[in-house]
């Protein structure tokens, strides 16, 4: 197998690419495959084959497609990498004391931002 990662300039990738080589496989009918989070599992009895593959990343298994090359005998997994939100920000009070919350408030909807909006959802 071959895990290769695609070029983006973050220093975490958008996806993972898995090449798995199947010589003994005539079609993927005959093989099952699993991932979750961070492992990929791939079985097959006939042809016995048994991959356990630790990955670098969390992916996003239920985006993540496979598709079986006949002619190349070739196993070709695409996972997108699942994306950790932005670290929690300590909620903190502005204003003095004796403040009537306002100021506080406002604070807290301008960190949260418009409602729905995820960071990176542009």
């Amino acid at each position: 197998h071959r895990c290769s990662r695609d070029s983006a300039p973050s220093p975490v990738p958008r996806e993972l690419v898995v090449t798995v080589d199947l010589p003994l496989l005539p079609s993927a009918d005959q093989a099952s495959l699993e991932v979750t989070g961070r492992l990929l599992c791939l079985d097959s009895r006939k042809p016995d084959y048994r991959l356990r593959l630790r990955l670098p990343y969390a992916v996003d298994d239920s985006r993540g497609t496979a598709q079986f090359h006949k002619a190349r005998r070739q196993l070709v997994v695409t996972l997108p990498v699942a994306r950790q939100g932005p670290p929690a920000l300590p909620e903190m009070s502005v204003g003095s004391a004796g403040s009537d919350g306002a100021a506080s408030a406002s604070a807290r909807e301008a960190e949260a931002g418009p409602a729905g909006a995820r960071a990176g959802d542009e």
